[in-house]
C-alpha cells in the first residue's frame, strides 16, 4: 500500500498520487476535511463524504459554506484514540 500523500515515502520524501490513485485511497476512508477560504481567511471543515464514479460526494445544508466552492480535500482514518 502506497502512503497517502501527506506522510513521507519510505525514502522520507512527499509521494505524488495519481488523480485515480488518491480517489481510491479516499475512498476508503469516511470522515475527512475540507479547505476553502471565509471571508478572506482560511477555513477548514470536517466532513462526512464517499467516492462514487470518480466524484467526490459530500452531504451539506443549505446554508453551507461549500455550496458554490471548489474546496481541496483530505481524508483521515481515525482511531478510537484519536478520534
Amino acid at each position: 500500500m502506497m502512503p497517502a500523500a501527506s506522510e513521507p515515502g519510505p525514502s522520507g520524501h512527499m509521494v505524488e498520487l495519481s488523480c485515480n490513485e488518491a480517489l481510491k485511497l479516499l475512498g476508503t476512508v469516511q470522515l475527512g476535511r475540507v479547505a476553502l477560504t471565509d471571508q478572506a481567511l482560511p477555513a477548514i471543515r470536517p466532513v462526512n463524504h464517499l467516492v462514487d464514479e470518480g466524484e467526490i460526494i459530500v452531504r451539506t445544508h443549505g446554508g453551507s459554506a461549500l455550496l458554490g466552492r471548489t474546496p481541496a480535500s483530505e481524508g483521515r482514518k481515525s482511531s478510537a484514540a484519536t478520534g
